[in-house]
């Protein structure tokens, strides 16, 4: 009866931090899009392939009749998407950045042409992200280090943008 309890909450001990990344979404994120040709219609069927560039791990995946495409588990870090479909130029963007819990859209736009020919695009930051309603921000260490902090107590931070709102709350 003693072996069962302890292999029980060795299992936990084992499997908990595992099963709560999970549960709160872990430290993944996704990139998804739409694949359209040059005229605007989607382009189904179309094979999409996303890679780590540090790792090299391969994502595989393939559009729906709608053109759409999602890649969800992600791990955080610089990706390649590459397209390909037949009848079309092969399309990669490069440089698309990833970090914890974001969505990632690119959309690729395919130009007719012959498949042999690979048409490339540098990812740019998006100002606005239409696939969620939260704000968020990635703070670099070097900005925590330059926050107000009178000996880095939390509370002066709130004393701080009080003070510099004229106490209006």
């Amino acid at each position: 009866m003693r072996f069962r309890v302890y292999t029980l909450l060795a299992s936990l001990l084992v499997f908990a931090p595992t099963v709560l990344l999970f549960a709160q979404g872990g430290a993944v994120g996704t990139i998804l899009g739409t694949v359209t040709d040059s005229s605007g219609a989607v382009v189904p069927n179309a094979h999409v392939i996303i890679t780590n560039t540090a790792t090299n791990v391969v994502h595989p995946a393939k559009t729906t009749n709608t053109g759409d495409y999602t890649l969800p588990y992600l791990a955080p870090g610089v990706y390649r998407v590459s397209v390909e479909a037949s009848g079309f130029e092969k399309a990669v963007v490069e440089n698309v950045t990833l970090a914890v819990a974001q969505q990632e859209r690119i959309n690729v736009i395919l130009k007719v042409g012959a498949a042999t020919e690979t048409v490339e695009v540098q990812a740019g930051t998006v100002a606005l992200d239409t696939d969620s309603s939260t704000v968020s921000q990635i703070i670099t260490q070097k900005q925590v280090e330059q926050l107000p902090l009178n000996g880095r107590n939390f509370l002066s931070l709130l004393f701080y943008w009080r003070r510099r709102r004229g106490n209006n709350w």
